[in-house]
């Protein structure tokens, strides 16, 4: 079982992001491992990729 967390799933979403080729390959070794994601760190990503967007520093 794999615990995603906010720095994981930013640099997964953000090209931009300086982990965000990493966290892609990391993607592909857990593919087909149960992820588990808690109501919190929804939240905060939600949060953080607003804000990114707002200012346009996702793409």
């Amino acid at each position: 079982m794999i615990f995603l967390d906010i720095s994981y799933l930013i640099a997964f979403f953000v090209k931009r992001e300086e982990n965000h080729e990493r966290a892609v390959e990391i993607a592909k070794i857990i593919k087909n491992e149960e992820k588990i994601i808690s109501k919190l760190v929804v939240t905060e990503t939600i949060t953080v990729l607003k804000k990114k967007l707002e200012t346009k520093d996702i793409h």
